[in-house]
């Protein structure tokens, strides 16, 4: 640190003599030990930096590996509506050759009633594929940063 300083002060006795008089003066000050202060705040704040950037790394591959599985689970519920999609066309198929089996008298109320209940029950499936798919493109969308509602109805529809 370096300072400097001054000061003028005028001293007499009659007021028609002032006897003029000066001090000026600089002063320089530096630490020739700090106890090795400067040392362990150096070190600190290097292990800050370092417990920064590894909670910098943690944190990208928590993001990361997020977004992986989102993507994971977009891909495995699409699999699921396509699945069942097919089960319920065949289910479809069953009960609309059941029905004609019955009209022909062939099949009994019984058999009928088993494939409606095959076709409901493919029909729930399929739903709930779709609506797996709905919460697994939008769990996408979050960690892609674009989570709207609108967005992920308007996409889900499509493949992943």
């Amino acid at each position: 640190r370096l300072m400097g300083y001054g000061s003028m002060d005028w001293d007499s006795d009659s007021t028609s003599e002032f006897e003029d008089s000066y001090f000026v003066g600089a002063a320089l000050e530096w630490d020739i030990f700090t106890g090795f202060r400067r040392d362990h705040a150096s070190a600190a704040a290097k292990a800050r930096e370092t417990e920064a950037h590894a909670r910098a790394t943690a944190l990208t591959n928590q993001l990361r590996l997020e977004l992986q599985q989102a993507f994971l689970n977009t891909r495995e519920a699409w699999a699921r509506i396509e699945v069942t999609s097919l089960s319920l066309a065949s289910a479809d198929e069953a009960q609309r050759i059941t029905r004609e089996r019955y009209g022909q008298g062939s099949a009994d109320i019984t058999e009928l009633q088993y494939a409606e209940a095959g076709l409901t029950a493919a029909r729930s499936r399929e739903v709930l594929a779709r609506y797996d798919y709905i919460i697994a493109l939008s769990n996408l969308n979050r960690a892609r940063g674009l989570s709207t509602a609108a967005d992920t109805l308007n996409r889900s529809n499509e493949a992943p």
